[in-house]
């Protein structure tokens, strides 16, 4: 640059995220540290599955009737028309969840690694590090020579 003052910089550049919110994320891990054991606990029941669901709905007792037509009369005649009633329960049990088991497994067994076929080839098939090193040794000579 005609200035002379190109080019990187100490302390420029944007800050990593960690550096950034290094408060914030200090304060997250403390409150995650203090509720460990009961998290680690959460984990486990979903993972084990077989807990309660339990789906209730409530309407008010002036909205619930009982008949039709002219014989229609509240179902509720004893309660104030805004006390809510159960109108129906509804008791799932939880199946085992497959994402946490698979988390739980990885975080003590480690995550299974894919092999990953890391060849790149030209458009003519020959590998591109072929390429690469047949370009360089044409600049800069072949270092099987010396």
């Amino acid at each position: 640059m005609a200035n002379g003052h190109g080019g990187a910089r100490p302390g420029a550049g944007r800050k990593a995220k960690t550096e950034k919110y290094e408060s914030e994320i200090n304060a997250a891990e403390r409150v995650i540290t203090d509720r460990l054991p009961q998290i680690i606990e959460n984990m486990l029941m979903l993972a084990d599955g077989g807990w309660e669901k339990v789906e209730e709905e409530w309407k008010p007792a002036s909205m619930v009737t009982i008949g039709s037509g002219e014989a229609e009369m509240p179902a509720f005649p004893d309660k104030e028309p805004s006390e809510l009633v159960l109108i129906s329960r509804k008791v799932t049990h939880a199946a085992p969840d497959r994402a946490a088991n698979q988390y739980l497994i990885d975080r003590i067994l480690g995550k299974p690694t894919a092999n990953v076929d890391t060849t790149v080839s030209g458009p003519d098939g020959e590998a591109l590090i072929v390429k690469f090193t047949d370009s360089v040794n044409k600049v800069y000579g072949d270092d099987d020579e010396h």
